[in-house]
């Protein structure tokens, strides 16, 4: 009970002054991908091996402006773009997202991957229709409670003692940090929450790569999917990823 009084008074006293600096949430987040084959006994053995693909992510935010990206250069268990094994071919679609949110221009620009083509899409920052619940949990020392949003596709759980209505990817919009996110195959959990002075210099929009539009770059991506997901030698591989 003194442990947890003691951690409570530490983030109060240490959020106090967040609006005079920004915030470093490193966070790790976990694919669990659905993969579709003919040989049950193979789907299991690479959904196991994809189940193994994390990393580390940075979410730098301060006065209403965040950039959510990659926090180091080598991925775990890392594999090539097109990877063929046993006539299968794996797309791997996604890549190194970043993520800028400015609330309060309502925009959002991410940059993302087709195989290794980049892309910059700008869009309207949207809010989401949380639906709050009473449900709380402890992450990593952080006292949580459960929010969900209205469709039912993603779960967060976010941190009243850190009001900063940030989180990581598109996600935001709650009376806390979010802490963790479940959404569809994706797990995203905040291992550490530092006060930083260099939120201003890490946080630049993205501009590197080709300027497409959101339906446009969903067709392009739907696409490629198709292509790298064709039947070979009678096995057909689908593996979903997280689709912002």
């Amino acid at each position: 009970m003194k442990k947890e009084i003691c951690f409570i008074i530490f983030m109060l006293f240490m959020f106090c002054g967040v609006k005079a600096q920004g915030i470093r949430v490193i966070y790790l987040e976990q694919m669990k991908p659905s993969i579709q084959m003919d040989n049950p006994e193979m789907a299991e053995a690479m959904a196991s091996q994809f189940s193994n693909m994390k990393k580390s992510m940075c979410l730098y935010y301060n006065k209403g402006v965040s950039i959510y990206k990659r926090l180091e250069t080598k991925v775990e268990n890392k594999l090539t773009p097109e990877q063929s094994n046993s006539g299968m071919k794996i797309a791997m679609m996604g890549g190194d997202v970043c993520v800028y949110k400015n609330q309060n221009d309502k925009e959002i620009v991410s940059q993302e991957y087709i195989l290794d083509k980049k892309f910059v899409i700008t869009d309207s920052l949207k809010a989401f229709d949380w639906i709050l619940s009473d449900e709380v949990k402890v992450i990593n020392n952080y006292k949580c409670k459960k929010a969900v949003t209205k469709e039912g596709t993603t779960t967060a759980w976010y941190c009243l003692d850190i009001p900063i209505n940030e989180g990581p990817y598109i996600f935001w919009g709650l009376p806390g940090l979010i802490i963790q996110i479940e959404h569809f195959n994706m797990t995203v959990i905040a291992q550490e929450v530092n006060q930083t002075d260099e939120a201003d210099n890490k946080i630049k929009k993205p501009i590197d790569g080709k300027k497409i539009n959101r339906e446009d770059f969903d067709k392009t991506m739907q696409k490629k999917m198709e292509e790298m997901g064709a039947p070979s030698q009678g096995v057909n591989v689908k593996i979903d990823v997280i689709k912002m």
